[in-house]
């Protein structure tokens, strides 16, 4: 069985967050370092958010998604939102919408965890 590609950004997007956290970790201190990290990874998030809305939008519409690929990457909080309630009606739109911020909250776990575990791991053995 093979995987939507729009299931595929998901994975690509959630396995972002990790290895930002652990980017982010190793440059807590070096803040030239910790920029570059942080603006690569909002760039990565922008690019997938981009390419999901349309990989979404083909699989289940057979259309495009037209200028809510562009609001969804720039402004994802109203974006997505607006692009499920456009297309698939207020109902199904919420609820869309409501696992979208579930995927979202499972990222930032994602991020974290490697994060709290390098941040703590570089804190105790320099003690």
């Amino acid at each position: 069985m093979r995987m939507k590609r729009s299931n595929l950004i998901l994975v690509l997007f959630i396995s972002s967050f990790f290895l930002a956290g652990i980017a982010e970790a190793y440059y807590l201190e070096n803040y030239t370092y910790l920029e570059i990290s942080l603006v690569t990874h909002i760039l990565i998030i922008i690019l997938l958010i981009f390419i999901w809305v349309d990989a979404h939008a083909k699989e289940n519409l057979r259309s495009s998604a037209g200028v809510y690929r562009v609001i969804s990457a720039i402004i994802p909080p109203i974006g997505i939102p607006t692009y499920f309630i456009r297309f698939f009606g207020i109902y199904s739109g919420m609820i869309k919408s409501i696992k979208a911020l579930g995927i979202m909250f499972i990222a930032g776990l994602i991020y974290s965890i490697p994060y709290i575990f390098i941040h703590y791991q570089l804190y105790t053995s320099i003690s």
